[in-house]
């Protein structure tokens, strides 16, 4: 529950605005509204995923793309689950395994220092809960993979 003041306008944003100030406001909204009210919003900056390097569409090396700059993800910090939901969100079935030490060849660009968590029951990739590491990214040479069926 918030703990400031209620906007009292309903929101009319388009998709545009890059803040919600920025967004239109209709009519004031329930006079009633209370903290037991607060809607809430998750972002994700990840807006792609893929497999590079692989024989077929549905085994490769993993790249991520965050805010438009394609990147990799360390080996170290990822797990058969995670591939599961890669696969099955890339519509390639379910992961066989996870190969690493760069087995589809060194990626280029960044390498992401997320960590994901996922359980195995996500739909795709990004709703997975995410750790952003904060040492050091790894190599390419340790670029994650995955085999999928």
């Amino acid at each position: 529950k918030g703990v400031t003041s209620i906007w009292d306008r309903e929101l009319q944003c388009l998709g545009n605005e890059s803040s919600l100030t920025s967004c239109p406001t209709g009519a004031p909204s329930d006079p009633l509204c209370t903290h037991a009210n607060d809607a809430g919003v998750t972002c994700t900056k990840y807006t792609g995923f893929r497999l590079v390097n692989g024989s077929t569409a549905c085994d490769g090396r993993v790249e991520v793309e965050v805010l438009g700059t394609w990147g990799t993800l360390c080996d170290s910090h990822w797990d058969l689950l995670d591939a599961h939901v890669l696969c099955r969100h890339l519509g390639c079935g379910f992961a066989e395994s996870v190969p690493g030490a760069g087995r589809f060849g060194r990626g280029t660009g960044p390498t992401w220092r997320e960590s994901f968590h996922c359980d195995g029951t996500e739909a795709q990739l990004g709703q997975c809960p995410v750790t952003a590491l904060g040492a050091s990214p790894c190599s390419h040479d340790r670029d994650a993979a995955v085999i999928c069926s």
